[in-house]
């Protein structure tokens, strides 16, 4: 049974209608479009209290939503810094709106096609990250099913964020599973065989494709029909360029194995030679992105444009993903990378738009939402906290 696929629905709204719910409105601009998927486009935007630009994914409610509510279920819940962060969750009678971090950079997909193959050693680098990610999924119980290069994300800095789990589900040991979804060109021999299948296995499977294209430049598996990319899927035959070290022929043979009942876990993998060769760059902890616990620097900010302190701190330790939280994490953000922390030149309440407080000409987009606190107050100094990890139970 072939993989299948979803096309997408022609949007005929402009991009202004679709953001027609006035409590979206009141927190944020939209700006452009960035991406779109199957069942959702993402846009980027800006959150007006603070400025900083996010990743906002509209979800379109149908009468059949459990993939929708699994995609939101699933990003509720994960917090690793190699899986992009959710921020707010908005939901209308007809739409759901994810607002998330923005990655600034490219696709690993973008990425190798136009510097090529990547040499052993940055692919290295990559691809723990990738495995991190991955494990920390997989210890969730949960499943992406569609991990390709172009799910991918690679930042400024070379920093892996895992994307669009638009198709991943939740999974409990031993479960099965029998939707038959993804990409031809990345699927597992057991999904083209129509059968039910093991989640995690799936990823395995699809991490291998993605280190081989990360290493040679193209997929392992590609043909014109979808009965001949079956037949060389389902063989686990491959062509192996020249150059590349047994240690990784031996890591693709081994992620790409045919049977899955003796395919490796994601924990296996991540005691293969080839990935212990640059050990200290494996993490062996999962830093939360979204703390438990609030930096005093950031709420004190946050009271001074109308939020509470206690209202905060329950926020965070609750995930309410509202604007509380959303403040909080895009002001942290701020902070972290060195760009001080935004707020508007007066105090308002939260929710209200900041043009309620502009008097006189628009000034630019960059800086109409926000000034810098830390101008006024220079000796103030954000700090990271302390972040443990989060596990659920």
């Amino acid at each position: 049974m072939p993989l299948s696929s979803e096309e997408e629905s022609p949007e005929s709204s402009p991009v202004s209608s679709i953001f027609e719910e006035e409590s979206f409105q009141s927190q944020y601009r939209v700006l452009r479009t960035i991406g779109h998927g199957s069942n959702a486009k993402v846009y980027l935007a800006h959150h007006c209290l603070t400025g900083t630009p996010v990743a906002v994914k509209v979800l379109r409610k149908k009468k059949c939503c459990q993939p929708i509510r699994s995609e939101v279920d699933i990003m509720m819940i994960t917090n690793h810094p190699n899986i992009v962060s959710l921020f707010q969750v908005i939901e209308s009678e007809k739409r759901i709106y994810l607002i998330m971090e923005l990655v600034e950079g490219q696709q690993l997909y973008q990425s190798i096609r136009e510097a090529g193959p990547l040499q052993e050693d940055k692919a290295r680098r990559i691809f723990k990250q990738i495995i991190a990610g991955v494990n920390y999924c997989h210890g969730q119980g949960i499943v992406h099913r569609d991990l390709k290069p172009d799910n991918i994300m690679l930042d400024r800095n070379g920093k892996v964020k895992i994307i669009d789990f638009g198709l991943g589900t939740k999974v409990k040991p031993g479960q099965r599973l029998s939707r038959h979804c993804g990409a031809y060109s990345f699927g597992a021999p057991e999904l083209f065989l129509g059968r039910l299948y093991d989640g995690p296995k799936v990823d395995i499977w699809t991490l291998g494709v993605v280190l081989y294209f990360m290493v040679v430049g193209k997929v392992p598996f590609s043909a014109v029909t979808i009965p001949e990319l079956r037949r060389q899927v389902v063989s686990g035959k491959y062509t192996v360029p020249l150059g590349l070290s047994e240690e990784l022929q031996d890591l693709l043979s081994l992620l790409m194995t045919v049977n899955p009942r003796f395919r490796p876990t994601v924990a296996e993998v991540m005691t293969h030679p080839w990935l212990r060769k640059d050990i200290e760059a494996l993490p062996n902890h999962c830093e939360e992105m979204v703390p438990s616990w609030p930096d005093p620097a950031i709420v004190e900010a946050m009271e001074y444009i109308g939020f509470q302190a206690q209202d905060i701190k329950e926020s965070l330790r609750q995930r309410k993903f509202d604007q509380t939280m959303a403040s909080y994490c895009l002001l942290q953000g701020q902070a972290l990378q060195g760009h001080g922390c935004t707020i508007p030149a007066h105090p308002m309440s939260p929710g209200a738009t900041p043009e309620d407080t502009l008097i006189g000409p628009r000034p630019p987009p960059s800086q109409e939402c926000s000034l810098h606190l830390l101008n006024e107050q220079p000796q103030r100094k954000f700090r990271r906290q302390p972040m443990l990890t989060q596990r659920l139970s």
